[in-house]
C-alpha cells in the first residue's frame, strides 16, 4: 500500500508538504499541489479514511484547554464534554496553562494516540503558525475555539472581544460616562488594547494612572487592583473588568471602602458567570455563550470525523451579548 513517505520520495519533498497538499492547506502552491495530488493517483495512494478507521478505534476526542480554574474555560469544557458523550464520545482533556509549546506537545501527543478528533482551545489569535508543521496533524480533525481566532489551515470557531469591547464603552457611553478605568490581569491585553482605541476613537482617553494589572488571577486579582485604583485616585465613573471573577475581587475591596456599584461608580465585566446575576448588586456582563460556542465547535468536529476527506474549513462567529444588571447606572453628578 502507497504511503506519504512514497510520494515524498518520489517527487524529492519532505513528508508534510506532502500531507498538506493532499489536504489543501493555503500555504502550498497550486503547482506543488498538482505534482503532490498527480502522483498520489500514479501510485495508488489512498487517503485514510478517518470515518472507517473510527469505527476500529475507540470513540476519543481530545480537549486542550488553557486551564479550567476559572468560569468560562471550565464552563467550555464542561459543555464539550457533556456534548460529546451524547454522541458516544469520550474526552481526554489535556492543560496547556496559556503555553504555546505545551499545546504543540499536546497535540503531539493526541496524535500520536490515535484519536477521533481534538478540540482546540487557545488565547493565541492564530496558531496555524506553530502547529501546521506537527506531523499527523493536517490528517486529523481539528477545530480551534479563540478569542479574535483566526485561520487559513484549520477550522474554528472565534469570539469578537473587539466588538464586546463596543458594547460595553458605547453602553456607559449612553449613562454619560467619561471618566474610565480598567483592572485585569496579563491575560487580558487585548481587551484593555480594544478599550483605549474605542474610548480614543470617542476623544476619551484611558489614563495610564487608571490601568491595573495584576499577576494574580481571578478574585485576588479584583481585590489587588481596585483597591490600588481606590488608594490611589480620584474615582472614575466607570469601571471595566477583565472578567467576572476579577469584578467580584473588585467588589469586595469597593465594600471594605465603605462605596459599592453602582452608588459610586458602574462596574462592567465579561463572562457571565453563574454567579454574575446573584450578588446582592448583579454584575453587567458580556456573555460568550459557551454553549452556542461548544455546540458549534462539536457540529464542525464531527462533521470533519465523517468526512476525512473534505478540504473545507470553516470559520463560525460567535457574537458577544452585553447583559445589562444592576452593577451599571447612570453617571451621578460628584
Amino acid at each position: 500500500m502507497a504511503t506519504l513517505n512514497d510520494i515524498a520520495k518520489r517527487l524529492g519533498l519532505n513528508k508534510t508538504t506532502v500531507s498538506k497538499a493532499l489536504n489543501g492547506s493555503s500555504d502550498i502552491s497550486a503547482s506543488t499541489r498538482d505534482k503532490v495530488i498527480s502522483e498520489a493517483r500514479q501510485i495508488g495512494y489512498a487517503k485514510p479514511n478517518r470515518a472507517k478507521k473510527k469505527a476500529v478505534q475507540k470513540q476519543i476526542v481530545g480537549v486542550i484547554c488553557p486551564e479550567i480554574t476559572s468560569f468560562y474555560y471550565a464552563s467550555l469544557v464542561t459543555e464539550l464534554t457533556e456534548l460529546l458523550h451524547h454522541k458516544g464520545y469520550k474526552t481526554v482533556v489535556m492543560l496547556s496553562n496559556f503555553s504555546t509549546d505545551i499545546e504543540k506537545e499536546c497535540i503531539a501527543e493526541l496524535i500520536s494516540l490515535n484519536v477521533s478528533g481534538v478540540i482546540f482551545i487557545t488565547e493565541e489569535s492564530d496558531v496555524s503558525p506553530s502547529i501546521h508543521a506537527l506531523s499527523g496533524v493536517n490528517d486529523m480533525p481539528l477545530v480551534i475555539i479563540g478569542l479574535n481566532c483566526t485561520s487559513r489551515d484549520f477550522d474554528t470557531v472565534s469570539v469578537d472581544e473587539n466588538y464586546a469591547i463596543q458594547l460595553i464603552t458605547d453602553y456607559l457611553l449612553s449613562l454619560d460616562h467619561q471618566s474610565f478605568a480598567f483592572i485585569g490581569d496579563n491575560l487580558v491585553g487585548k481587551r484593555l488594547e480594544y478599550l483605549q482605541k474605542r474610548l480614543e476613537s470617542k476623544g476619551i482617553p484611558l489614563r495610564p494612572e487608571n490601568i491595573y494589572l495584576s499577576e494574580k488571577r481571578n478574585e485576588e486579582c479584583g481585590y489587588e487592583c481596585m483597591s490600588r485604583l481606590l488608594e490611589a485616585n480620584e474615582l472614575p465613573s466607570a469601571v471595566v473588568a477583565g472578567y467576572d471573577t476579577i469584578a467580584l475581587g473588585a467588589l469586595r475591596a469597593l465594600s471594605e471602602h465603605g462605596l459599592s456599584a453602582p452608588e459610586h461608580l458602574s462596574l462592567v465585566s465579561f463572562d457571565d458567570a453563574n454567579f454574575s446575576k446573584y450578588l446582592p448588586h448583579s454584575i453587567t456582563t458580556v456573555s460568550y455563550d459557551a454553549a452556542a460556542e461548544s455546540k458549534v465547535a462539536v457540529a464542525i468536529l464531527l462533521s470533519r470525523i465523517n468526512d476525512g476527506n473534505s478540504t473545507f474549513k470553516q470559520a463560525a462567529a460567535i457574537i458577544p451579548k452585553l447583559i445589562i444588571r444592576e452593577s451599571s447606572s447612570t453617571c451621578k453628578e460628584r
